[in-house]
């Protein structure tokens, strides 16, 4: 998290966090670096590490009315999970590329795990005429038809990717029934001749909409 006042708010939310139940059962040590917490979590080596749980304990902190009133508007971005001291750095490293790039494309989540945007750390020094001709190569079949069908079937398949395959999630996130996210996924499939059980076809349309995402924020 970021802060413009680092001896203060940072400081109450450090407290905050250090005497909150859940910090104390998953092991947490909080750190003031410059404008940032830095917090170091540890694993456990025989049961590993309980990432979903943590995750639950953030975004309950974005929301935690207390939390909100020690230090405003609260963002976590997360690294993936590090075996060993020395990779301490490469941890805070990948905080910050993942606030970095959370912010170019303008995404709205308040916990961001690394993961989520390695791709996009990959990729981001892909041309734009390379991600333009790609994204029209893909998606052609479905932008040649009509423009409100085009748009209402392709934020069908953009909610899905982004959901990792969950039917039932982008149902929720778009307001219709899971039946009709299914049909449409179905009309889709056979639009772009894709098969969403392969590995190989998911990770061409999640390059598609993480292209298109970055060619909304590029001049």
């Amino acid at each position: 998290m970021k802060d413009d006042q680092p001896n203060g708010k940072l400081k109450e939310l450090k407290q905050y966090m250090e005497s909150h139940p859940k910090s104390s059962s998953l092991r947490g040590h909080h750190f003031i670096l410059k404008n940032l917490l830095f917090s170091i979590y540890s694993a456990n080596q025989t049961e590993g590490f309980p990432e979903e749980e943590l995750s639950q304990l953030l975004a309950k902190y974005t929301t935690d009315s207390v939390c909100k009133e020690e230090a405003g508007e609260v963002v976590f971005y997360v690294s993936s999970i590090k075996t060993k001291p020395t990779a301490l750095k490469e941890a805070y490293l990948e905080c910050l590329e993942t606030e970095r790039l959370s912010v170019r494309l303008g995404l709205p989540e308040r916990v961001m795990h690394f993961e989520s945007i390695e791709f996009a750390h990959l990729f981001q020094n892909v041309s734009s005429t390379m991600m333009e001709d790609y994204c029209a190569k893909i998606l052609r079949p479905l932008l040649e038809k009509d423009a409100e069908y085009s748009q209402e079937m392709i934020r069908t398949l953009e909610v899905f990717i982004r959901n990792d395959g969950q039917v039932n999630e982008a149902a929720k996130q778009l307001f219709i029934h899971r039946n009709t996210v299914t049909y449409r996924l179905e009309k889709i499939s056979d639009l772009l001749q894709v098969d969403f059980k392969k590995v190989n076809d998911l990770l061409k349309l999640k390059a598609v909409f993480l292209f298109r995402q970055f060619l909304h924020v590029r001049p």
